[in-house]
């Protein structure tokens, strides 16, 4: 780094801090603190409009309308960081422009960024190396969107483009200012680029080419011939050319570089259409590169390329789906954007080395794909343009299906049906609706119909329109073009796909929304949301959404936070409300649970977790320093380190982020664990803390988070630190089967029903297991077995604590709890034998609480643990919908799952199925001892190693416990269901 460098970067510091003087603009309008919810799936969800390469660290950065950048690995592709900026409704937070400093460790960016509360535009600034806020930069009132931004090779300036016509705006670096150094535009600046000596060139949509000297004194001008537009400039590596790519046509102009004569223009390839708008020349100075909407008759966008041996052989390579955005030089070849989203790198050999596209639904001409069943819970669409890649979601089942099936009544749109219909409405402004023209907004464009009886809904760029008898009834403002919409048979829902991929599901009598979806390709990252933030998911969905929290500091910008929703788990994770909202039985429920924890906005308001950073980890004597570059946050990069002591020690900060220290969690292979420790000290709210944690034989993979002071809002999944520690424990003995059964016939409460079998039930487990032959999973069992009155909370607690305090990190953990069970605010309760009554607040105050249950498995310290919970949902605990009764027990499982990271198999039973049971015991026990013997080895997903794994074992219940409660009595409907976070499928009984 220059001289010059540092101080450009000591004073940008200054500068910042001036930016807030009313000099530099007055604030229109206070930035939102409210939570805005966005879609997160570590790829741009808008169009990326710029591209930036650090050639030091080899790493790229990109901007997006979808309001973040972005920070690539230029060798692998892989994400870096995400940075985040204030952000508002509608267009404020769009990013347009970025520029990394010739240092490489500062990034500038800029787009419709400030407008909204400032009436200018500014430039956010962050730290590459960590990814941190900076600061802001205001150019002063008046300046409209961002649109380009480039560091002189000194680094002494930033030059600014922007779309308005007050002309071009350079900030000096030293003398902490911005001017105008030519107001001599006639319309917006949209490009510019530096030589390696100083010069600066610029494009304007006033149709010229302007060229400065090092000092910004204007030396030369091009008016573009044929009244044509210029879009982006280039510098030849050497300064000796500049390239033009041009809005209008397919072709490029090649000029002096200090003279801006015109020394060529280069066409592309006759059978092609589109524009070459875009142009950059490859850091080796032997290719020129053009792209745009440049493509072939397929639709494909084609980048053209041209030797600089010889202009006249261009070349063209396929590179995207959508409109190439941006371009910049390599070393050999060019990274490239576009508005897929999407982005890669081309080598000099025309080959794509790397990529990332689209991870989401496009709808567009997807109208005949987008089918509804009759109530609207299914939904049938394409995930590709024209309704190609077909899935389909149903919302009552939780279940997401790539190419399936062909199932009965499933109804695309129809524009004409009944008494409507609506015509001349596919991308235009002036759809008609019986031969009557709908009046639209200014810019706005029709995209999507449907028609049933008098009913009419019109999609376009802003509203989902509604008309009923031929009038307007309602219009729903959407967060993008409404591409496809359906109505249900039943008349109760329209159904909407938006441009953002996600489909929305409104009433169709006012236009309420009602549920939200968005779904990857893959067809396991799927997530549906009330508007209220209660959600349901498919794996890994729940990191595919959360919210934005603009971060002020006395009414300034001071960045952005990102909270997913995986991080409000254990309070909005509702699957059983997400399908109550859907058929319209949920609100008093819903507000219910919101006054008991709080709406999305105040539990964020509670503030934010704390950061954890692993600074030193200790295996005997030795202790081994952790420098923040080699902090482990993702299991696919984690290096397996070899340990030579059966516990390790960890040192490491918690620092406090406003919202306090909550609790400390210790994970090992996603379970939590034990761990004994203490602070060490907290000096300027960073809390220096000591855990030990005792190893399991083999691969340990050791996590820490935190939650908050509130004890809601944990850390989030890819800012947790991670340790891979490999130890080879020598073989002395066998692991011990740490087994607590319970099961409650009897109940001593008023009103609890009595049952049958629970107590046999708990028995006959450990006795299958007291049976083992035990030749290699496990050595013995530790077995307490609690029946009937022994099974009090106090009893139930203290075997928890006496097992736990027994347990080694290599031996096994079996709980079984049969007896009666509730859902209560969405979270699981069991009922001991002296629960008083069944009013909600003794269950609360008496029964082993979710809360309880997790916290007790967290005590022990291994990570092998199966959770059974055969539990009879009766009397006043009864739920007669089957659909509500199975969404309520994904979500007692889920969320017990994913705060312990153990194996949970549930099996819940009406009364009837608990009473007449089989075999002398209840119908899902019976299923799970005879799996135990060994048919879950043989059947269903057995593998027939004769071992029983968990795995088998869920998947034998799932298959078999179905079966036997039909034959049972007819109507008997039980579907057990196993959940899991963790990622060891262990043996759990021998059956040789």
């Amino acid at each position: 780094m220059t001289a010059r460098t540092v101080q450009l970067f000591t004073r940008l510091a200054a500068l910042i801090v001036l930016a807030a003087v009313p000099a530099w603009g007055a604030r229109a309008a206070d930035i939102p603190t409210t939570p805005q919810l966005r879609i997160e799936t570590g790829m741009h969800g808008g169009a990326i409009n710029a591209i930036a390469v650090d050639a030091a660290d080899k790493q790229i950065v990109t901007v997006s309308d979808d309001k973040t950048a972005r920070i690539w690995s230029a060798t692998d592709g892989d994400l870096v960081t995400t940075l985040r900026g204030p952000i508002g409704p509608g267009p404020e937070g769009g990013l347009y422009a970025v520029a990394l400093s010739p240092s490489g460790k500062t990034i500038a960016v800029g787009g419709y960024t400030g407008i909204a509360w400032d009436n200018s535009a500014a430039i956010y600034l962050f730290g590459r190396a960590e990814g941190n806020w900076i600061g802001r930069i205001a150019l002063g009132a008046g300046a409209d969107v961002i649109t380009h931004l480039a560091f002189s090779p000194d680094g002494h300036y930033l030059a600014v483009a922007t779309n308005d016509a007050h002309g071009l705006r350079v900030i000096d670096t030293r003398a902490l200012t911005a001017k105008i150094v030519d107001a001599d535009y006639a319309d917006a600046i949209e490009w510019l680029d530096f030589a390696p000596d100083g010069r600066l060139v610029t494009s304007s949509l006033d149709g010229t080419v302007r060229l400065y000297d090092a000092n910004f004194v204007r030396v030369k001008s091009f008016r573009v011939p044929d009244d044509r537009k210029p879009l982006s400039v280039a510098f030849a590596i050497d300064g000796s050319a500049v390239a033009v790519g041009l809005l209008d046509g397919s072709s490029v102009l090649v000029l002096g570089g200090r003279d801006l004569k015109q020394a060529a223009e280069l066409k592309g390839a006759p059978e092609r259409s589109g524009t070459l708008s875009i142009v950059a020349w490859s850091a080796n100075g032997r290719t020129l590169y053009a792209g745009g909407t440049y493509g072939d008759p397929s639709g494909q966008k084609l980048l053209r390329t041209w030797p600089l041996t010889d202009l006249s052989k261009g070349t063209d390579v396929a590179v995207s789906d959508d409109t190439v955005t941006a371009l910049i030089a390599l070393d050999d070849g060019v990274a490239f954007a576009s508005a897929e989203p999407g982005w890669g790198k081309l080598g000099g050999d025309g080959k794509i080395s790397l990529g990332h596209h689209r991870v989401y639904a496009d709808f567009r001409d997807g109208d005949r794909s987008f089918a509804l069943s009759s109530d609207g819970s299914a939904v049938e669409f394409g995930f590709a343009r024209g309704g190609k890649i077909k899935a389909r979601f149903d919302v009552l089942a939780g279940t997401f299906d790539l190419d399936p099936k062909p199932r009965d009544g499933m109804k695309p749109p129809a524009a004409s049906a009944g008494g409507a219909s609506l015509s001349d409405w596919r991308n235009g402004d002036k759809p008609r609706l019986n031969d009557r023209m709908l009046p639209l907004d200014a810019n706005e464009r029709a995209r999507s119909a449907s028609a049933a009886g008098d009913m009419a809904l019109l999609g376009t760029d802003y509203f989902l329109r509604a008309y009923k008898g031929g009038q307007p009834v309602w219009r729903a403002a959407v967060p993008a073009p409404v591409w496809v919409v359906n109505q249900s048979a039943d008349g109760r829902l329209a159904v909407a796909g938006l441009g953002d991929g996600t489909i929305r599901w409104y009433r169709l009598a006012d236009g309420v929304e009602i549920l939200s979806l968005f779904a990857e390709p893959d067809g396991k990252h799927w997530v549906a949301w009330t508007p209220e933030g209660f959600f349901d998911h498919g794996d890994g969905g729940e990191q595919v959404i959360g919210y934005h929290l603009n971060q002020v500091d006395q009414g300034r910008p001071k960045g952005a936070a990102f909270v997913r929703v995986e991080q409000l788990y254990a309070l909005f994770f509702r699957r059983d409300l997400v399908v109550k909202k859907f058929q319209g039985q949920s609100e008093s429920e819903i507000t219910d649970q919101l006054a008991r924890v709080g709406d999305v906005r105040s539990v964020l308001g509670k503030g934010l977790p704390p950061d954890i950073r692993l600074t030193e980890y200790c295996l005997g004597t030795n202790c081994f320093p952790v420098a923040a570059e080699e902090q482990s946050r993702g299991v696919g990069k984690l290096q397996l380190r070899d340990a030579s002591a059966p516990e390790v020690v960890l040192h490491f900060d918690v620092v406090d982020r406003g919202g306090g220290v909550g609790p400390i969690i210790v994970r090992d292979k996603g379970a939590t664990v034990a761990s004994s420790g203490q602070t060490r000290g907290i000096k300027d709210n960073v809390h220096s803390e000591e855990r030990t944690v005792q190893l399991e034989p083999g691969t340990n993979i050791i996590m820490l988070s935190a939650f908050n002071g509130a004890k809601e809002i944990e850390t989030g999944p890819k800012e947790r630190p991670l340790l891979g520690l490999r130890f080879d424990k020598a073989a002395t003995t066998k692991p011990v089967m740490r087994l607590l059964a319970v099961g409650i016939d009897s109940y001593t409460g008023k009103g609890i029903p009595a049952l049958a079998n629970a107590a046999a039930d708990a028995k006959g487990v450990a006795e299958i297991m007291r049976g083992d032959p035990k030749h290699d999973v496990f050595g013995d069992v530790d077995a307490i077995v609690l029946a009937d009155a022994d099974a009090t909370l106090a009893n139930i607690d203290k075997a928890f604590e006496d097992l736990a305090a027994r347990t080694k990190p290599d031996d096994l953990v079996f709980v079984f709890l049969a007896g009666h069970g509730i859902a209560l605010d969405g979270r699981y309760f069991y009922i001991p034998v002296d629960v008083p009554d069944t009013q909600d607040e003794s269950i609360r105050k008496h029964a082993l609480t979710y809360d309880d249950l997790g916290a007790r498995l967290g005590r022990f310290p291994t990570a092998r643990a199966i959770v059974v919970l055969d539990t009879c949902y009766s009397g006043a605990f009864a739920i007669d919908d089957s659909i509500q009764r199975d969404s309520r027990d994904q979500t007692v499982g889920k969320q017990i799952s994913h705060a312990t990271g153990r194996f949970i198999l549930a099996g819940s039973s009406s009364q009837q199925e608990a009473l007449d049971g089989v075999n002398g015991h209840g119908v899902f026990t019976d299923v799970l001892l005879t799996g135990l013997k060994g048919d879950a080895d043989t059947q269903a997903a057995g593998n027939h190693d004769g071992k029983v794994s968990i795995y088998e074992l869920g998947e034998y219940a799932k298959l078999k416990v179905p079966e036997l409660a039909a034959k049972i009595a007819r109507g008997y409907s039980q579907k057990p269901r196993w959940f899991f976070n963790g990622d060891e499928m262990f043996d759990l009984r021998d059956v040789n």
